[in-house]
């Protein structure tokens, strides 16, 4: 375990000395989608079974990284302001629960923000406005304002409500989520 830790530990030295800045972040994306909850309750009651003859999986090697380095998650700014209020599960598909998860986050799948930052599409433009995309530009979008108003969207915190986050997707974006 302590070679991994080394390695970890001189990669990171090594990114940082090239002047890039490394963040840590732990990001709770699992929250409010069904599936991935029911993974993680069987993961944490396969964690307490006997694993002497198991190797280590990277999320236990990540733990033990964090023990060893005392390293206590820290939210961004916009993910605290999400995640400051009790979630809710979005009423719906797996799919929209999903896409719920990714704009809780900051990277939903289906916007322009996104595509464009992996390289799919060449401009970040929103599908509705033609405007360039940011991760909340769901926010500001004039084209889904009557939507956003009607569900009570009014800023990054109001992503704690799925039923609302739920109403708006299939509202807005209907393409989205059938």
């Amino acid at each position: 375990m302590d070679l991994i830790l080394e390695e970890v530990k001189e990669r990171l030295w090594r990114i940082g000395t090239d002047g890039r800045r490394v963040v840590i972040q732990w990001v709770p994306g699992h929250v409010g989608v069904d599936g991935n909850e029911w993974a993680d309750r069987v993961a944490n009651q396969a964690r307490q079974e006997d694993q002497e003859e198991a190797g280590i999986s990277l999320p236990s090697a990540k733990k033990q990284v964090y023990r060893h380095i005392r390293y206590k998650p820290q939210l961004d700014e916009r993910l605290a302001e999400v995640y400051n209020r009790k979630i809710t599960k979005a009423e719906g598909s797996r799919a929209l629960q999903v896409l719920t998860a990714q704009l809780r986050s900051g990277h939903c799948t289906k916007t322009g923000y996104y595509l464009h930052r992996i390289g799919k599409l060449e401009s970040a433009a929103c599908s509705k406005c033609g405007l360039d995309e940011g991760k909340d530009h769901w926010l500001e979008c004039g084209a889904v304002d009557a939507w956003r108003r009607l569900w009570g969207l009014t800023g990054v915190s109001d992503l704690a409500d799925g039923r609302a986050v739920g109403g708006f997707l299939r509202s807005a974006y209907p393409e989205w989520v059938s």
